[in-house]
């Protein structure tokens, strides 16, 4: 199935000529020769060619042809002709390629016109020309040579002729370079510059691999484990049905990306998100250390811490080459804080407690009387009665916060206090005279007289009751603005009956009062002057006594409760009573 000319000798082929010895094919050999046209060497340059050569001066125009043995192709399944080629001279016309087949005819494949090559030391140039056409036949390839008109010497010069199958060619130089963690440069030198590769750990078997199609040299190999080591091989495509064999394996081992440790946090009172899929590195192992005894080894695991506290927590991140990075973060969590607040009311006098507040390191109370206050437990006296909008904001140590409300409606306790004077007695009934003027903070009022009569026009009314005595029960509820009230109720013969008598301003100061009082009196007393002592329930009591002189009295009240009492001043002349408060 070929022809190759490396010795005159052994040329099995035939020539034809047109008459002129001077134009025909010749085998030629050694390295040079007398003709000026004719290539330097043959084309492996150690062997002979074919060639015809024009050197005369005839004006003939004539050819000459070269002809193969003829070739059985029944064999071949994707058959090419190559052979190599050296065309110097100006009078060269055309080389032509022709196919006789066995059964008769033939065909021209193909015509390379004119001069090819410039002086005797050009290279051979090689044609490929398919002959699948002829697949099944037997053929014969003809070689025809055209000169022209002249008498410049001209040659045309064939070697190699060859009939071979189209084999696509094996890629060759098959490397790789920068080599990473998880990627590797591969390339190789490829003819036809359509190529696969197939790539897996070390060892594994040809077709259970992974397939990169229609890449071209140097290619990116991406998606690798680092640490590991591979097998590549790599293949040329030529057609749809003519591929070459995989070439391989190369064998390269994958190194370590650089690593580093990162953390990230998402906080939600004591519930903490953390998140360390911001580290660098591939293929990442997790440690995390929260810094309260309890670890994960996930890249964001999410933990409930117990109590309020800092934590130390800690990751290390380490790659499967063995590297490892840490990082460390202070963490403060706290609960969720809770604010809440009780109150007593004495008076005008409110005293909050926030002691059952959760997690509160600061305070801040709006007391709704254009003030605020930052302590735990403030006490505040307000101006009026009224109603109040108190609010409290409390903040845990990491800065949370939380507020809770309460309306607070403040009154005066009203004081009831009345005394009574009996205007007459006998037959027709006793009329009394009884006086609640001296009560204190009262919005409404009810007398209950003891005989089934009420009052609730006049603190300060007369009454007449049918039957004289003082066996009746005589009671004074006060009411204030915010419905508190105070009751005074004792029978009238515990009493002793009021006439009042005029001792000028008689003042008993500090009053209220805690521990002492002083008793001062403008107008001097004529005679005897007795003090009496008497609680709300009509019970007399002592009071020790210092008379300063006949103006002034000490009394020592520090044994008393706090409360309201009576103090009746009484000579031969008559009495006058003042009202007392005991704080």
């Amino acid at each position: 199935s070929s022809a190759n000319f490396t010795d005159a000798g052994t040329i099995d082929a035939c020539w034809t000529r047109d008459g002129n010895t001077f134009f025909d094919w010749v085998p030629r050999t050694g390295a040079s020769h007398w003709f000026n046209t004719g290539p330097n060497s043959d084309k492996s340059g150690n062997g002979g060619y074919a060639m015809t050569h024009r050197m005369n001066f005839s004006s003939i125009i004539n050819d000459v042809q070269f002809e193969t043995p003829w070739i059985d192709m029944s064999q071949g399944a994707m058959p090419d002709l190559q052979f190599w080629y050296h065309m110097f001279g100006a009078q060269i016309v055309k080389l032509e390629v022709h196919v006789r087949k066995l059964n008769g005819g033939t065909s021209l494949l193909n015509t390379i016109n004119g001069q090819q090559h410039t002086s005797k030391t050009d290279p051979w140039t090689q044609s490929t020309l398919s002959l699948n056409a002829y697949v099944g036949d037997t053929i014969q390839v003809i070689f025809k040579g055209y000169r022209t008109l002249g008498g410049i010497s001209s040659s045309i010069a064939i070697d190699e002729v060859e009939v071979v199958n189209n084999i696509c060619a094996d890629p060759t130089n098959l490397g790789v370079s920068n080599i990473k963690g998880s990627s590797v440069d591969v390339s190789w030198n490829s003819v036809n510059g359509t190529s696969k590769l197939q790539y897996g750990s070390s060892g594994f078997t040809l077709g259970q691999g992974t397939i990169v199609n229609n890449v071209t040299s140097a290619h990116n190999l991406t998606g690798l484990t680092p640490q590991t080591t591979y097998d590549i091989y790599v293949k040329d495509s030529c057609g749809a049905s003519n591929i070459s064999q995989w070439v391989g394996p190369l064998v390269f081992t994958t190194t370590c990306d650089s690593i580093m440790a990162s953390m990230a946090s998402s906080v939600n009172y004591l519930n903490v998100q953390f998140d360390g899929t911001a580290s660098m590195g591939t293929n990442l192992s997790y440690q995390w250390d929260f810094g309260d005894g309890n670890s994960a080894f996930v890249s964001n695991p999410t933990h409930t811490y117990a109590t309020d506290n800092t934590y130390l927590v800690t990751l290390i991140v380490t790659d499967p080459c063995g590297n490892s990075d840490t990082i460390t973060q202070n963490f403060q969590v706290c609960g969720q804080p809770l604010s809440t607040f009780t109150y007593s009311i004495n008076g005008l006098t409110v005293n909050f407690n926030s002691s059952n507040s959760v997690g509160a390191v600061s305070y801040l109370w709006d007391l709704d009387n254009g003030g605020f206050n930052i302590i735990a437990n403030p006490s505040v006296t307000y101006a009026q009665n009224g109603t109040y909008n108190v609010s409290l904001v409390i903040t845990n140590a990491c800065g949370d916060t939380d507020t809770s409300y309460q309306t607070i409606v403040i009154c005066d306790k009203p004081d009831a206090f009345f005394s009574y004077k009996i205007i007459s007695s006998g037959g027709f009934g006793m009329i009394v005279d009884f006086d609640g003027s001296l009560s204190q903070g009262v919005n409404s009022f009810q007398w209950n007289f003891g005989d089934g009569n009420v009052n609730t026009t006049s603190l300060t009314p007369t009454h007449t009751y049918n039957t004289p005595g003082l066996f009746y029960e005589v009671e004074l509820i006060t009411y204030s603005d915010c419905g508190t009230s105070d009751t005074m109720k004792y029978k009238l013969g515990d009493v002793v009956s009021v006439e009042e008598f005029d001792f000028g301003n008689a003042s008993v100061y500090p009053n209220p009062a805690s521990e002492f009082m002083t008793l001062e009196l403008e107008n001097r007393i004529e005679g005897e002057l007795d003090l009496f002592w008497y609680n709300v329930l009509g019970q007399s009591f002592e009071v020790p006594t210092t008379e300063v002189d006949r103006d002034y009295y000490q009394f020592d009240v520090s044994a008393l409760k706090p409360g309201n009492y009576i103090l009746v001043l009484q000579n031969d002349q008559g009495q006058k009573t003042l009202k007392i408060t005991i704080r």
